[in-house]
């Protein structure tokens, strides 16, 4: 049985890079200015987490919030503004090794 694909958004295609896992988390990718937007549709305690971890979107950059019992519960990777996009085309290699 095959899985079914996710549709194109608006913006960037969904990607799958694995079957779907009841202990997956979602990762978000986004630029600087996309990120003040996500963060301001958080819960409060996501949102003040993400705050305080400085979190801002710069290349390679990442923040995993956790859910109430301190398990991972999402992450967050920056793609970078664009001149640091030109720079470099792996930023998602980049935010991989960073994650835990």
């Amino acid at each position: 049985m095959t899985e079914k694909r996710p549709e194109m958004t608006d913006t960037l295609p969904s990607m799958i890079f694995g079957p779907a896992s009841d202990a997956a988390i979602p990762l978000y990718l986004l630029t600087p200015n996309e990120v003040e937007a996500w963060r301001d549709n958080l819960g409060d305690v996501a949102r003040t987490w993400v705050e305080a971890s400085g979190f801002g979107g710069a290349f390679g950059q990442v923040c995993v919030i956790p859910d109430a019992s301190g398990a991972p519960a999402m992450a967050a990777g920056g793609l970078g503004a664009d001149k640091a996009q030109r720079r470099g085309r792996y930023a998602a290699a980049t935010i991989r090794k960073a994650l835990p």
